[in-house]
């Protein structure tokens, strides 16, 4: 298998499918501007927007709590490789390392990309499937509107302001001073 490496670009609001969210993976030698659609769901959307962003949950999202089981047990993740795409549907191995001995899990592709931005780990693709599945991006100036820019998924301030408000009450004033730069950020 010849591999290629991605990058995590964008993840945005689909503007076609209600719900839906679109994870925008881009080869990492972005030469060829060859980037990859993948439709996820709106909490897997949300977790890799605040891996992305380094913005904090009050409470462990699941690829948190993913990532802090594998550390407690010694682990660590290697690299994620998107192997197969079927009917739009990508699928993807997630590689495990634990004293040199390694493992591959079968894992959703969102699943895998959500843990690779908390392990920062490499992102892999089939160089046949990213030569079969990529859109290659080409800019034209002029006919480009701002209208038309996706949104980036990022929470709210008035979410932020109220995640702030607990960490204060539960005296957690490191993930305060987290959040309060978030919101200062969005100001």
């Amino acid at each position: 298998m010849n591999e290629v490496e991605l990058k995590v670009k964008q993840v945005f609001e689909s503007q076609s499918k209600v719900g839906a969210y679109v994870l925008l993976l881009e080869k990492l030698d972005d030469t060829d501007k060859q980037q990859i659609p993948i439709i996820v769901g709106e909490k897997e959307a949300y977790s890799i927007s605040c891996a992305l962003n380094g913005i904090p949950n009050l409470r462990p999202l699941t690829h948190d709590l993913m990532t802090t089981c594998i550390q407690f047990l010694d682990g660590n993740l290697t690299r994620v490789v998107i192997y197969k795409v079927e009917g739009g549907i990508y699928f993807s191995h997630i590689y495990l390392n634990k004293e040199n001995q390694f493992t591959r899990v079968d894992s959703r592709t969102s699943d895998a990309i959500a843990l690779a931005l908390r392990f920062n780990v490499p992102i892999y693709i089939d160089q046949e499937i990213l030569e079969a599945e990529s859109i290659e991006v080409v800019l034209d100036v002029d006919k480009v509107m701002l209208t038309d820019e996706p949104k980036p998924l990022t929470p709210s301030k008035e979410d932020l302001q109220n995640q702030l408000d607990k960490a204060i009450s539960q005296e957690d004033y490191e993930l305060a001073s987290v959040l309060r730069d978030q919101i200062a950020e969005l100001e």
